[in-house]
């Protein structure tokens, strides 16, 4: 899970309850956002996953299998095109489109 604010605890739990399926890490850069998520983990889901603030580590972590992609609308462009050139099922919540300027 790339970005751990807003509306993320909805995605976190539907992935949490499938079955064969293990959250592995939340990545986000701003400390405050992930203790608090951490917390809601342990409450909601009884573990709190690896924690990493940098995305491009999780995308070379070979246990990883799909990357799901929370983050701002400016950002998830990226995110989405270094997990698919690392070879991760890339899972956005937004549109990937690249943005002209």
């Amino acid at each position: 899970m790339i970005g751990v604010r807003s509306r993320v605890k909805a995605h976190v739990s539907t992935i949490n309850a499938l079955k064969n399926t293990t959250l592995l890490y939340c990545c986000d850069v701003d400390d405050v956002i992930l203790e608090a998520h951490n917390i809601w983990c342990q409450k909601n889901m009884g573990h709190i996953p690896k924690v990493e603030k940098d995305f491009r580590k999780i995308l070379n972590n070979k246990e990883v299998d799909a990357v799901f992609i929370a983050t701002p609308q400016t950002l998830a462009y990226s995110h989405g095109y270094f997990g698919d050139a690392s070879g991760q099922a890339c899972i956005p919540k937004k549109a990937l489109q690249s943005q002209s300027i």
